[in-house]
């Protein structure tokens, strides 16, 4: 039998397992999101409708698993990491992805591992061997060769306003994930993961308060049509997904954590090929190689 402490004195394995997991989770998310962000929904209505349903996901997993309220500076520090990465980085990420297309966007994003990289070492003081600095690197290269090469440009509309949307989400999510971490020696995954959406989930709310129209343009999610599709990727991509990733973060370094889950795409790659047949290319299968081999280094060595 493994205890808890066990797991904690050999993270790699499992943390990384778990942010392999969420990657996972949120490739499969994306596919079925893409099938929103055709309809012309608006980036509001789609970062608020998917929180509002896993939020009522871990609501109902409480009722049958439990839950335990974490002292008052603890659910402080995960309120404000939900808001700063859910409602502001959700958020400004459909913004950005609104106006540079979905390549860029995607590109853009795999700076928030580098960002928490950096921030973890200087204010956790995290330390990496030159081995896992290296399987970092690869990660992030291979995941960047794979986007690139895989994604579509789609046609942008306002470059320097997505720019700075995307700028706004990479520092938000960054930071959400660095506040997170200071709390999880404390705090079971669960409970952080509910405390972080839910605040998430009132921002967006806050949000929708002060723009005008955005709680008719949330609404319009809701419609039958879109039902399905709402419920499956919240439940796939936000409520497992963010629950696998604070555990990942929680029993593993967290410049590990994130480097690890965003090799998303690489699902994304996998699951395009095997689902829909779409063809991978020499550079992106060199890229998934090379992230995959990275990801292998920072849980062995």
């Amino acid at each position: 039998r493994i205890e808890r402490r066990d797991m904690v004195s050999y993270p790699n394995f499992f943390g990384g397992f778990l942010a392999f997991l969420s990657a996972f989770l949120w490739a499969a998310a994306s596919l079925i999101w893409n099938k929103l962000n055709k309809q012309n929904i608006a980036p509001i209505s789609i970062s608020l409708g998917k929180a509002v349903t896993a939020c009522c996901c871990f609501i109902l997993a409480a009722l049958f698993i439990g839950y335990d309220l974490p002292d008052k500076r603890n659910c402080l520090v995960l309120l404000v990491s939900g808001f700063l990465g859910i409602s502001i980085g959700d958020t400004a990420f459909f913004y950005s992805l609104k106006y540079l297309g979905l390549r860029n966007s995607a590109l853009l994003t795999v700076f928030i591992p580098i960002v928490v990289v950096l921030l973890a070492f200087l204010f956790l003081g995290e330390q990496l061997s030159f081995v896992k600095f290296f399987g970092i690197a690869a990660c992030i290269y291979g995941t960047v060769a794979v986007v690139r090469e895989h994604i579509p440009a789609g046609a942008p509309g306002n470059r320097r306003a997505g720019i700075a949307w995307a700028c706004v989400s990479i520092v938000s999510c960054a930071l959400s994930i660095l506040i997170s971490k200071t709390a999880l020696s404390s705090v079971g995954a669960f409970e952080a993961s509910l405390l972080r959406l839910g605040s998430g989930t009132v921002g967006l709310l806050l949000l929708c308060a002060v723009k005008k129209n955005s709680f008719k343009e949330a609404l319009y999610v809701l419609k039958p049509s879109f039902l399905k599709t709402l419920f499956l990727g919240s439940f796939f991509g936000t409520f497992l997904g963010i629950w696998c990733f604070i555990m990942a973060l929680k029993y593993t370094l967290t410049s590990i954590a994130t480097a690890v889950s965003g090799t998303s795409p690489i699902f994304v790659l996998l699951l395009s090929y095997w689902l829909l047949r779409e063809r991978i290319s020499k550079n992106a299968a060199w890229g998934t190689v090379i992230a995959v081999s990275g990801g292998v280094l920072v849980l062995v060595f």
